[in-house]
């Protein structure tokens, strides 16, 4: 009687440590989509303005470790790209002198590192906030001339910003298999600043 009642207290504990262990535990998401991009301010100094489009893309890849009642706790990285390429001559009447740009690649270039907090509600909705630190990569152009000089402004220059931040992003999924979910996520990006980056997008999740 005494081997049988061990035999079952054991079982009965690891029946209970496999419900306690039920469910994956991780999740992998992906991200592209569409970004607005409003940091960038045209100097009033510079009379002609070529700067990279306001609107890019951004990809994200993230991993969340499931905590209880639904909540989960995970990084991401971010990339946000916004490019053009422009064919413009600059001519200067002051001293018959001019710049040429042929298929001249604008880019700016963001790389987000972040740590962030998901809460996971029961209609489907996911609401995360995150704290993150970013890098800068500029490629741009300003021209100006304001009478009697001519100002040329060739910007290639990697930024480490020392500026924290803070996101915010709403997801809603519709799932595809017992591991696999489809979904739309909308993000907004603070700095110092205030509202530097939005971006909409559809995003994929994998629970393992």
């Amino acid at each position: 009687m005494k081997y049988l009642f061990l035999i079952l207290a054991l079982k009965f504990t690891v029946l209970t440590f496999s419900q306690q262990h039920k469910g994956n535990r991780y999740e992998v998401t992906a991200v592209y989509g569409l970004s607005y991009d409003s940091f960038y301010e045209a100097e009033a100094s510079f009379s002609v303005d070529l700067s990279g489009p306001m609107f890019g893309s951004v990809m994200e890849f993230g991993l969340d470790y499931a905590l209880p009642k639904n909540r989960f706790i995970g990084v991401a990285f971010t990339k946000q790209l916004h490019v053009k390429n422009i064919d413009k001559n600059i001519l200067s009447t002051v001293s018959n002198s001019g710049l040429s740009f042929d298929n001249y690649r604008i880019s700016r270039q963001k790389n987000f590192y972040e740590v962030h907090f998901r809460k996971q509600f029961k209609n489907k909705f996911h609401l995360t906030l995150g704290v993150f630190y970013f890098q800068t990569y500029l490629n741009t152009l300003r021209f100006n001339i304001d009478g009697v000089n001519q100002i040329y402004a060739l910007n290639n220059d990697k930024q480490r910003a020392d500026n924290l931040g803070l996101s915010l992003s709403l997801d809603y999924y519709f799932p595809i298999r017992e591991y696999l979910e489809l979904g739309l996520r909308g993000k907004m990006v603070y700095t110092l600043d205030g509202a530097e980056t939005v971006y909409l997008s559809p995003i994929l999740k994998v629970s393992f």
